[in-house]
């Protein structure tokens, strides 16, 4: 009997997002310095880590959205998995599941995928590169975020913990389980269960 081979999105999204969390710092700040002064290195190299930690986590919950939708709802076609909104696939698999959405949008969670999803769109999309003045302590924006208190390695961890806890709830909520032991490369030769979402 021949072995088939699977690949979990959702398992490389999340391994990214964590090894880029890894390699960011606390704080953007110099740590010699009296007053709340940039650090350059650290900055840029949280701006770096974090924005692929922020695109991963993004793919993530849109991976698992398709994983249903493929199948459980066996829904392949390139138009519902590649030019709907997240937000479109969520109401498609609530409605198919004759669950009410109205209690996902209005958790704390759901708020930070949009916060999460809206400073993606913000950074990919952006109508000015313009971050403000320079000075001893700049506040660098984009809209209403301050960046360098945005991103450090404590706030990823937090946003990425919580995206897991949003996606966990979720798939609670459809009466479908998350495969713990999941692999980014997986087969049916050692188990039956090979995808990350399955239906328990």
């Amino acid at each position: 009997m021949a072995i088939s081979m699977f690949m979990n999105m959702e398992v490389l999204s999340l391994t990214v997002s964590q090894e880029n969390i890894e390699l960011m710092t606390e704080t953007n700040m110099q740590a010699t310095a009296s007053m709340d002064v940039i650090d350059n290195f650290a900055f840029i190299n949280n701006v770096k880590h974090g924005f692929i930690c922020i695109t991963m986590l993004i793919t993530y919950i849109e991976s698992v959205l398709n994983t249903i939708l493929r199948d459980d709802l066996k829904r392949t076609d390139d138009w519902l998995l590649q030019k709907m909104s997240i937000e479109d696939k969520f109401e498609i698999i609530y409605i198919f599941y004759r669950k009410d959405l109205a209690k996902l949008k209005e958790s704390n969670e759901w708020g930070v995928f949009k916060n999460c999803k809206a400073l993606r769109n913000t950074l990919i999309h952006y109508k000015t590169n313009e971050l403000g003045y320079a000075g001893r302590s700049p506040q660098w924006r984009y809209g209403t975020m301050i960046i360098s208190e945005s991103f450090t390695k404590p706030k990823m961890q937090k946003l990425h913990d919580t995206i897991m806890k949003f996606i966990s709830i979720f798939i609670s909520e459809l009466g479908l389980a998350i495969n713990p032991t999941a692999e980014m490369i997986d087969s049916d030769g050692a188990s039956d269960i090979v995808g990350y979402i399955y239906n328990p």
